[in-house]
């Protein structure tokens, strides 16, 4: 519901009750609001993010999609439920190109457009990047 606050501590698994609503959580509705989105992400429960993903009503945006390979860097069921989305920006196209398996990285290959690799080296990308995410990028252009 617009203007409700959801704590991420509070967000229950898919398909159990939310607290005091009687009311049953899902992410396959519509619309999910990029608040909830948001909430969903920080959770941190792959379970929930994968089915987030997996919803064609949620509108993730960029740094939403960003957020859970931040979150859920190795996750493949996250990884899969993402390459399924039909758009998907550059910088999360090249992120889940560095991250996922083999298998997958075939799959988002035959789904989505290779952005080329960085002209820059990988440390050169930014000090917001988590130090595993220089090295696996630097492992990967190599």
């Amino acid at each position: 519901m617009p203007g409700d606050v959801v704590r991420p501590e509070e967000t229950p698994a898919i398909g159990q009750p939310l607290a005091g609503t009687g009311a049953v959580a899902q992410t396959d509705r519509d619309p999910v609001s990029d608040r909830l989105a948001e909430a969903l992400i920080e959770s941190g429960d792959a379970e929930v993010v994968a089915t987030l993903l997996a919803g064609r009503s949620a509108e993730c945006p960029e740094r939403l999609l960003l957020a859970c390979l931040d979150r859920l860097p190795h996750d493949e069921a996250v990884h899969e439920a993402m390459i399924a989305r039909e758009l998907l920006p550059p910088s999360v196209v090249q992120r889940l190109a560095m991250l996922a398996s083999d298998r997958l990285r075939a799959q988002l290959a035959a789904c989505h457009p290779l952005p080329p690799a960085p002209e820059r080296e990988p440390g050169e990308l930014g000090p917001d990047r988590p130090r595993w995410w220089s090295q696996h990028l630097a492992g990967m252009f190599r």
